[in-house]
């Protein structure tokens, strides 16, 4: 029995990722004490290998818009070694990312036509092929390109995976007042309130429902050509009479089922009063197809309609028409890639090459989070995702490599938005604030903490060959103490906050101090410390000791952990590492001199034989 799963070059090549201490830089709003909104300027992989501390299971949403246009990247590589390396890029942030899900919590990643299906074999591994929700189209350009050598390319996919799709419980999407007042009337005065009339036939006929049915002013009505009602002739009978039908306000046209505002549920019809069912087509505007891209009436129109009694030709063009007028009657549009620029452009003259519009946002966090919820990007770019999250009043966690995007494109926009001062932004376009504000009464506030990583605890000496402790890296013996804390699994105590003066951390799982000694430790210092908590654990952390193997081990026996560093910890992970680069050089080194990764599989996904 095999398992389908995929497989490249350099799979086995898992990079071991410090954990490092999230640092505050500096606080928005001035004076703030903290905030849970965390603008983090570092590489995402150790980045999410920080949160894990402090996030793990707690994310309810992840929106990811990763680098996707891999061909340009490895110009001077094989194809599949450029797949490679992005399959295993991907598949090392997306571990990191599930573990950050709480079991509610669900992911929604942009990609494109060249990497879709790739990615959504590798999230079927990583999330589980149950938990996957969705692949939603976004119809990202209202016209295509003519100069296309096969096909002008006109859309993106955001794959939606849920933690746990049993727990999932995702947001409906709003019924829209324009819509309300537009299309629900009540022209009959009916005691139920606002109706809006749908067809009574369906496109797979059903022979047993193909009958004749009684208007009330006598006009004999036959299901349109090709199609049958929806329902056996009895139960159209008791909607009838429970004026559950329209046949308009002459009472000769064809029926039509109500469908009330304010029920529920209506199960025939799947009408929920406080929003619908999202789609996994998002058109870019609400008109969805431009006039002028409809060319001619469908070829098999004529002869659908051809076959059909000459006498309910008009009656069924009519009604084809109303079908096809319904099934385009879709939600306010997300948006466009040009109107993404732009809005990318109101901050900075030049934008990312893909930004995506807030509106897309608004609906991916509408649909995935409620009011509070953390919202996290790892790959935050312009910074639209925190944009929109913030005026939609949910908790956001962005993290960017660049220093200069964070300057140029992040922090101005978040500041702007929190200043309620959009329209102010310096950039040459005037597309902000965008319909998001007004969406949601948007006039400013909140804050946010923009963040780094603390340095490596350790760093090599090639020279000797050995790795040595990067004390001199931080400001204070305090931070050092607290990385260190970090690092063990415990819960740093500041010093205004200690019971007792040497109690530096406190275990997160079970009841357990840490002590850092940074001087000598010797035996009668650490038999002192362990009389102070006789009924907890105690470990001890020190550079250097000066006690033997037997006070050692009576040490041991009193209860006693002790951690040498480096010694106890040099071979944990990847020591000293500045970032885990997209596309660089280093990775594709990391590959290559892999064992697997010298030579190049030839099929990507295969059967594995468990």
């Amino acid at each position: 029995m095999g398992r389908l799963h995929l497989n490249w070059a350099g799979k086995d090549s898992i990079p071991r990722v410090e954990t490092r201490l999230l640092l505050t830089d500096s606080i928005y709003p001035d004076g703030l004490q903290d905030s849970e909104n965390i603008l983090i300027q570092a590489d995402n992989l150790l980045a999410l290998k920080a949160l894990s501390v402090t996030h793990r299971g707690i994310v309810k949403q992840i929106v990811i818009d990763p680098p996707y246009n891999v061909g340009s990247a490895f110009e001077n590589y094989d194809d599949n070694l450029a797949h490679s390396a992005w399959l295993g890029l991907m598949r090392d942030r997306l571990i990191s990312l599930c573990d950050l899900l709480c079991d509610q919590g669900s992911i929604w990643i942009f990609i494109d036509d060249d990497e879709m299906a790739y990615l959504q074999v590798l999230c079927d591994e990583i999330f589980g092929r149950k938990n996957r929700v969705a692949n939603v189209i976004w119809n990202k350009k209202p016209t295509g390109a003519n100069d296309a050598s096969f096909f002008s390319d006109t859309h993106d996919y955001i794959l939606v995976y849920a933690k746990s799709k049993q727990k999932l419980r995702m947001n409906l999407m709003p019924r829209e007042q324009e819509t309300i007042q537009r299309d629900y009337k009540n022209p009959d005065n009916d005691p139920r309130g606002l109706w809006i009339d749908g067809p009574m036939h369906v496109k797979t006929p059903n022979p047993d429902y193909i009958y004749p049915l009684t208007a009330p002013n006598r006009t004999v009505h036959h299901p349109p050509g090709g199609r049958s009602w929806a329902v056996p002739r009895e139960t159209f009978e008791q909607l009838i009479e429970q004026n559950e039908i329209w046949f308009g306000a002459s009472g000769s046209n064809a029926p039509r089922a109500k469908r009330f505002l304010d029920r529920t549920v209506d199960a025939a019809f799947k009408v929920r009063r406080d929003g619908v069912v999202p789609r996994t087509v998002w058109l870019n505007d609400k008109k969805g197809i431009p006039i002028d891209s409809v060319q001619s009436i469908p070829s098999d129109f004529s002869e659908q309609f051809n076959e059909a009694p000459a006498e309910n030709t008009l009656e069924n063009i009519t009604q084809y028409i109303q079908d096809f007028l319904e099934e385009m009657d879709l939600p306010e549009g997300v948006g466009t890639t040009a109107q993404a620029k732009n809005e990318a452009k109101s901050v900075n003259e030049e934008p990312f090459s893909t930004p995506k519009p807030e509106v897309l946002l608004e609906r991916i966090i509408r649909l995935g989070s409620n009011e509070g919820d953390i919202i996290l990007d790892s790959f935050a770019g312009s910074g639209t995702t925190a944009a929109v999250a913030h005026k939609m009043r949910r908790k956001w966690i962005l993290v960017e490599v660049m220093p200069e995007t964070v300057e140029d494109h992040i922090l101005p926009r978040i500041l702007a938005i929190i200043d309620n001062q959009e329209c102010e932004l310096p950039g040459p376009k005037n597309a902000l604030p965008s319909r998001v504000n007004e969406m949601h009464e948007w006039e400013g506030g909140g804050d946010f903490k923009l963040c780094s990583l603390a340095p490596s605890l350790l760093i090599r000496d090639d020279d000797l060959g050995i790795h040595l402790l990067n004390r001199d890296a931080f400001p204070s013996d305090e931070i050092f103490r607290s990385a260190l804390c970090n690092y063990l699994g415990f819960e740093y105590v500041a010093i205004d906050g200690r019971v007792q003066d040497f109690i530096h951390g406190v275990s997160r799982i079970g009841n357990g101090y840490l002590h850092v000694c940074l001087s000598s430790l010797s035996y009668e210092m650490a038999s002192h410390l362990s009389l102070q908590c006789p009924d907890e654990f105690l470990s001890i952390c020190c550079i250097t000791h000066s006690m033997d193997n037997e006070q050692l081990r009576a040490l041991q026996a009193d209860g006693i952990y002790l951690i040498r560093i480096p010694r106890d910890i040099e071979s944990d992970c990847d020591w000293g590492v500045s970032g885990y680069l997209w596309f660089s050089e280093q990775q594709i080194s990391r590959i290559m001199n892999n064992d697997i990764g010298r030579s190049v599989v030839d099929s990507l996904i295969q059967y594995e034989e468990e």
